[in-house]
Formats: C-alpha cells, sequence, structure tokens
C-alpha cells in the first residue's frame, strides 16, 4: 500500500509516486492535475505564512492572552501526583504503614482507571464545551491534592494508617481519572482552537522547553521536599492548582464556539 499522495507530492517531493499513489486510492479515472494544483496552491499558502517570533507574541494582547493561558495550563499538568508522586508511590504507601506488595495493585488500578476515563473522555468532549472539560479536569486535581492533605493529617508513625492508605488511593484515583479524561491535553486544545497558524511554532517550542525544565526541577527535588516539610508540600500543591482554578475562571475564554473570523481578529495587524 503506498504512502498517501499528499505526503509524497509535499513531503517526499516525488511528483511520480504521488500520480500512482492517486490512481491507486482514487482510481484510474481521478483528475491527477488538477489535484496536484490543489497541492501546490497548499504549498504556496503554507510559505506564504509569517511566521511570529516569541518577541512578537509577547508584545501582542491577543497572543500574549494565548500565550499564558498554555504556560498556565502546562503548568497544572506539572504539579500533578501523576506526575510528582507516581515514581515515590511505593514509598509513600510504606510511610502510611501499607505493604510494599500494595504498590503494584495501587499502580495497575490507577492505570485502569485512566484508561476507562479515556474512553469517557470522547463522550464528554461530545457534549461539554472545552472550558467546562477544562475546569473538570483541574477541579479534580484540586480534589486530589485536597485528599492528600487529609491522609498527611491522618497518618499514624505507630501503626498502618487505613485512613491515609484510603485517601492516598482515592487521591491517584481521582488524579489518574483526570489525567485520562484529557488534563493533559489542555494546553493543546488551546493551541488548536484559538491560537492562529502563525504563532503556533513560537508558542510550542517555548512552552515545551519552559515545560521540561520546571518538570526535571519539580521531579528532582519534590520527594526530598515532601520528607523534609511532610504536609505542607501539599498545601502549596493546593494552593497552586488553586491558583491556577481562579485564573482559568476568570481568564480562560470559551474555544469551542469560536468562529474562524473571531479567532483571526485579533492577530490580523500582525500581518
Amino acid at each position: 500500500m503506498p504512502e498517501s499522495p499528499r505526503q509524497l507530492y509535499i513531503l517526499n517531493k516525488d511528483p511520480a509516486g504521488a500520480k500512482e499513489s492517486l490512481k491507486y486510492y482514487r482510481g484510474d479515472n481521478a483528475n491527477v492535475t488538477e489535484i496536484l494544483e490543489e497541492y501546490d496552491d497548499e504549498v504556496l499558502s503554507q510559505k506564504q505564512i509569517k511566521r511570529h517570533s516569541l518577541l512578537q507574541i509577547i508584545k501582542h494582547p491577543y497572543l500574549r492572552q494565548i500565550f499564558c493561558h498554555v504556560i498556565v495550563l502546562r503548568l497544572l499538568h506539572v504539579f500533578t501526583l501523576d506526575i510528582n508522586l507516581g515514581p515515590y508511590l511505593q514509598i509513600i504507601i510504606e510511610r502510611y504503614g501499607g505493604s510494599p506488595t500494595l504498590a503494584p495493585t495501587v499502580a495497575l488500578a490507577m492505570q485502569s482507571t485512566g484508561i476507562i476515563a479515556s474512553f469517557w473522555a470522547v463522550v464528554l468532549f461530545a457534549i461539554f464545551k472545552r472550558k467546562q472539560i477544562i475546569m473538570f479536569t483541574s477541579t479534580l486535581t484540586l480534589i486530589s491534592y485536597l485528599m492528600m492533605i487529609v491522609a498527611e493529617m491522618s497518618v499514624d508513625p505507630e501503626k498502618q494508617s487505613n485512613t491515609s492508605l484510603g485517601f492516598l488511593i482515592a487521591a491517584t484515583m481521582i488524579d489518574k481519572a483526570a489525567s485520562g479524561a484529557g488534563r493533559s491535553m489542555t494546553a493543546i486544545i488551546v493551541i488548536s482552537d484559538v491560537c492562529p497558524v502563525h504563532s503556533k511554532d513560537a508558542i510550542i517550542n517555548a512552552v515545551t522547553f519552559s515545560f521540561y525544565c520546571v518538570l526535571a526541577l519539580s521531579s528532582s527535588i519534590y520527594f526530598n521536599m515532601l520528607n523534609t516539610y511532610g504536609i505542607f508540600v501539599y498545601i502549596a500543591g493546593f494552593l497552586i492548582i488553586l491558583a491556577i482554578n481562579i485564573y482559568l475562571v476568570i481568564f480562560l475564554p470559551e474555544t469551542k464556539e469560536k468562529s474562524i473570523n473571531q479567532i483571526f481578529d485579533g492577530y490580523q495587524e500582525l500581518d
């Protein structure tokens, strides 16, 4: 089975292969010349797009707002239990007096929860608006931190704390459900819905670089901070997620109902 004609013609620069592919997929009666002319128009339109630099984005009010939205949503992903506690789940279970053999069971349950939530995410995106889904996943993240605060308050150093273990398991399940429901994709959703194509490359590159820097720092110091400061780490995480929730409620636009004209009006003067 040949590659798609668009890939062969535009990416691979193989007109002969593209013609053969078109005949394979569309039959011998396909108007090959007309289709290849459409591909030429597509390439030309892409070349005419002026790519915005990060400095242009920061200077422009509309693009700067989008940039801030994306950064905040990536921070939401960084400061989650799934990212920070996942690697240390067994240690934390033992800290609450649980058996080390419980960790694989909890990890399996977490993965199962995430998979089930990802199936339901399709239904959620079909019914609810983008902002509602984003707020739903961020609220679940907030609840998971609240449960971890209760878990820390219930720790009994002298014996197994079933209350702490129960809240730990519930918190990790809820957090994994938020991830499966689309939390990790919220920044991509905003970029896709309201970010003009001119600015996507610069925003994605800048946010991705910042994300991995913060992620590396967070994952390297999180457990040490937890051992040193205990419950205050979860309180700090709760306050960070709460601040993110407040920001999203106030500033995040409704994206699903945006028309193309509404999206383009905010940045035409840059072209």
